[in-house]
């Protein structure tokens, strides 16, 4: 069966205060957020987990179709090395591996997916972490979830805003499902 599908962009509100303290080499709250709702067009800023679930719910009942790409744009980061802890925002909600409750919270909106539905993160550098990609990808009914390993960069050029996932400067785009990740070629 056949469906009508849609692309959601769905940015982390710039406005929004985070709840730690960005990080000053790798976070500018003050523009990247900014440039990725320009840089998508039609996104939409979140604050935190509760807005994205009634935006997803609403979007998709509202529109009469099921979600096909799904941009989560937002800070991101990796604390310590080959055993550390990648993460990402939704809006204010800090998610990682350890963020059972949120998890459970999104699983929720399982049902808004096409079954070979793609999420990106576009957080610098949670893709060195396969376990929240794959928590994310469970906890949305099996998704494909792209994640990046290196910084993610905007530039805004006044006219258009470009981005740069950081994959020509040695990074790695890395796709996950439940059970497995891959790297993109």
């Amino acid at each position: 069966m056949s469906y009508r599908t849609m692309d959601l962009y769905l940015i982390q509100d710039p406005k929004t205060p985070m709840p730690k303290d960005p990080d000053p080499e790798t976070d500018d709250p003050s523009g990247y957020n900014e440039h990725l709702l320009k840089y998508y067009r039609n996104s939409v800023p979140i604050r935190n987990i509760q807005d994205f679930l009634v935006r997803i719910r609403s979007e998709a009942i509202t529109r009469k179709r099921l979600i096909k790409r799904l941009i989560i744009g937002s800070h991101g980061g990796y604390t310590g090395g080959g055993s550390g802890v990648g993460y990402f925002y939704i809006g204010k909600t800090y998610m990682s591996e350890f963020s059972d409750k949120e998890f459970m919270l999104l699983s929720g909106v399982a049902g808004f997916f096409v079954r070979n539905a793609d999420v990106y993160i576009v957080a610098c550098k949670t893709g060195n972490d396969s376990a929240v990609l794959r928590k994310l990808s469970k906890a949305l009914g099996g998704v494909r979830v792209h994640g990046y390993t290196d910084y993610i960069t905007t530039t805004n050029y006044g006219l258009f805003v470009t981005l740069d996932d950081g994959t020509e400067d040695g990074g790695r785009h890395i796709v996950c499902l439940p059970g497995d990740c891959s790297y993109v070629k």
